[in-house]
């Protein structure tokens, strides 16, 4: 009896020891979305409306969701009554534990309805975040809006866990929501030929969603800042879209900076084509999910940096083709595709930094965009396709890892970089002409590949000879292909 006792007792204890190993393991490679968020509205008196129920969700392995009661601001109610809404939770008992490899993704949705019926009380609400976490979570709130009287309208936060992996929870995120009356000096009026900012423009109305498209722009001071909101038979516009070509008439009159709002969503093609004065730094606001074909070639004239929205799902072609600025490259983590010609002979980069989730990069994408001193390039792991041209005359150095999701290599591809050393997976099926053409410091090409790739001519530019390593047991099989025959082969295992 007392053996068996003690076999349990020793059973129990093993299983304890394996319980909190196991725990261990899960809380370094979970990342835990505590609660403590919270959503603070900030309202002047005169405002009437009600925030509809707000709800957090969480997409990953594991989740959980948190909902806030709907409430009203109404226009009689003292400022500590308004004041009563500051840090209102906006969920509880939540956590979201993002599980190592998930996406690590979050939305919280809410609405604002504008309860007046005077016309004249229009509410502007304008959203911020205010987090310990930047260096942990990815916060994206949308668009700012004019919520006109009687309509409602949806906002949308976003949050991505940059590193899912850590274990520390992410706490103390909050949003502040401001609910302002739209004031009539904030409000362009297209009644009036100038208005007292020197501004003349022109714009496309959308009555469904009261989104206003500028359309054309005649006159700007030299410093452009775009207003948010315009008025248009008494009823008051949100600027959310910047139309094709809207800015071909400011190239004579030269203007030097450019702010745009974040109401801004959309920016279509040729927007800002050619504008080369315009100098410093360009931010394109957090509210943007779409930049059109070409929208800032030729803008030569910068020379700060570059800032992209977070919303951006594809770099669209020449988009900033010709465009010069001196900064890192940092493309969002939300881009799949970057489009042809997208960044074709732009000038200052000192690094490009590519996000995990990109899947295609277009022919010339990045095509004699000299990269200032040098860098080196890290592939993704889901990129499926490089078009022709895109890397030709980058000056990335260093080594080069292809990832096995890219079978196929395209004919110059990589020409005239400063390549040291290239590994191709073993996965790899074609490399086709000029793909490396003069690259200009090899010392190493490693291809895993057991089936040697097709090799088209000056792969590695003509008469270079760079030293191939390949898998010891395959050696034989490379020097006696057709297509690698009369290069210079060697065992993987004699590499060091």
């Amino acid at each position: 009896m007392k053996k068996a006792t003690k076999i349990v007792v020793i059973l129990s204890f093993c299983l304890c020891i394996v319980s909190i190993a196991l725990f261990a393991v899960l809380a370094i490679n979970q990342f835990s979305f505590d609660p403590g968020g919270s959503i603070e509205f900030i309202a002047e008196s005169g405002v009437d409306v009600t925030v509809s129920k707000a709800t957090l969700y969480g997409i990953s392995k594991k989740s959980g969701s948190g909902a806030m009661n709907s409430f009203e601001v109404t226009k009689d109610m003292t400022e500590t009554q308004i004041q009563a809404l500051s840090g209102y939770k906006s969920w509880s008992n939540l956590k979201l534990a993002f599980a190592e490899g998930s996406e690590g993704i979050g939305r919280l949705i809410f609405s604002v309805r504008n309860n007046s019926q005077n016309q004249s009380e229009n509410v502007f609400v304008k959203l911020t975040t205010n987090t310990t976490l930047a260096s942990k979570i990815t916060v994206t709130p949308s668009a700012d809006y004019c919520v006109n009287p009687g309509d409602i309208h949806a906002f949308v936060v976003d949050f991505v866990v940059q590193d899912p992996t850590q274990a520390v929870p992410a706490t103390n995120f909050a949003l502040t929501v401001e609910l302002d009356l739209v004031k009539t000096e904030d409000v362009y009026d297209e009644t009036e030929y100038y208005d007292e900012d020197g501004y003349e423009m022109a714009f496309n109305y959308e009555d469904t969603t009261s989104i206003a498209t500028l359309t054309d722009i005649q006159n700007s001071p030299k410093d452009i800042v775009l207003p948010e909101l315009v008025k248009h038979n008494n009823k008051v516009y949100t600027i959310g879209k910047i139309g094709e070509h809207a800015f071909e008439p400011l190239k004579t009159l030269s203007p030097t900076s450019l702010v745009l709002p974040n109401t801004i969503s959309v920016i279509w093609g040729w927007a800002f084509d050619g504008q080369s004065t315009l100098k410093g730094d360009l931010v394109i606001p957090h509210s943007v999910d779409v930049i059109g074909q070409s929208a800032f070639s030729n803008c030569s004239g910068f020379t700060g940096t570059l800032t992209l929205s977070p919303r951006l799902k594809e770099i669209t072609k020449g988009s900033f083709a010709y465009c010069q600025f001196n900064c890192d490259l940092v493309i969002p983590r939300g881009v799949v595709y970057i489009r042809d010609e997208a960044f074709l002979e732009f000038v200052g980069f000192t690094d490009i930094v590519l996000p995990e989730v990109l899947e295609y990069i277009g022919e010339k994408a990045f095509c004699d965009s000299g990269l200032v001193g040098g860098a080196t390039l890290e592939l993704p792991s889901t990129l499926r396709d490089i078009g022709p041209d895109a890397f030709n005359g980058c000056g990335i150095t260093g080594e080069l890892i292809i990832p096995e999701s890219l079978t196929f290599i395209q004919y110059s591809v990589f020409a005239y970089t400063a390549l040291s050393t290239i590994v191709f997976p073993a996965t790899c099926e074609e490399i086709e002409f000029n793909a490396f053409y003069n690259s200009t410091d090899y010392r190493a090409i490693v291809v895993y590949a057991e089936e040697p790739p097709m090799l088209g001519s000056n792969a590695w530019g003509e008469n270079k000879k760079p030293p191939i390593y390949v898998p010891d047991e395959v050696y034989d099989v490379y020097r006696t292909h057709l297509d690698w025959d009369d290069q210079r082969i060697y065992k993987l295992s004699e590499r060091y």
